[in-house]
């Protein structure tokens, strides 16, 4: 009698466990739900932030350039002198400059040069890391910096191209 009535506890048991499983598992299903429409309300939240301030960002990012002017002067010493090398970082610095202004105040030709630069520059550097990448890189401090910075730069260009070509953005430059 005592085995049979342990047969019927657990028959009885066995579906209420399965019935509390299924509705933890529905209400870790409802969480997750209510989780992941959160995340994407949060990052529409930071999308329309980015938006109203994408020539600030864009300003900002661009003045990573200035590190690939220092990088052209080291080579133009090393080909041409330090004349050359000072005179074409001096002009390129100035448009830079000019350019990240422009940026900044909504210049839509400039918005159309930025695209362009990101254009060059990005297949550029994806190049030079790849080759690098695949021949290995020197162990030089400086050579490292210069990977480092082309990399971030990469990284911070490519969303540049999603919100500089978007109507409602373009529509913002003038």
């Amino acid at each position: 009698m005592m085995l049979l009535f342990r047969n019927i506890k657990n028959l009885v048991r066995c579906p209420v466990k399965i019935f509390f499983k299924l509705i933890d598992k529905a209400a870790w299903q409802i969480n997750v739900f209510y989780k992941t429409f959160a995340i994407m309300e949060f990052l529409k939240s930071i999308n329309a932030f980015i938006e109203q301030r994408i020539h600030q960002y864009t300003a900002y990012i661009m003045t990573l350039y200035f590190f690939e002017i220092l990088y052209l002067m080291i080579g133009l010493l090393f080909l041409y002198g330090k004349a050359a090398s000072i005179i074409t970082g001096l002009v390129l610095s100035l448009l830079l400059a000019y350019h990240i202004i422009q940026i900044f105040f909504k210049k839509d030709l400039h918005r159309k040069l930025q695209l362009y630069i990101i254009d060059m520059h990005a297949a550029y550097v994806m190049g030079y890391l790849f080759m690098s990448a695949a021949t290995g890189i020197d162990a030089g401090i400086m050579t490292i910096l210069v990977h480092i910075i082309r990399f971030i730069t990469l990284i911070l260009e490519l969303p540049l191209i999603f919100f500089l070509t978007r109507n409602d953005i373009a529509e913002g430059f003038k």
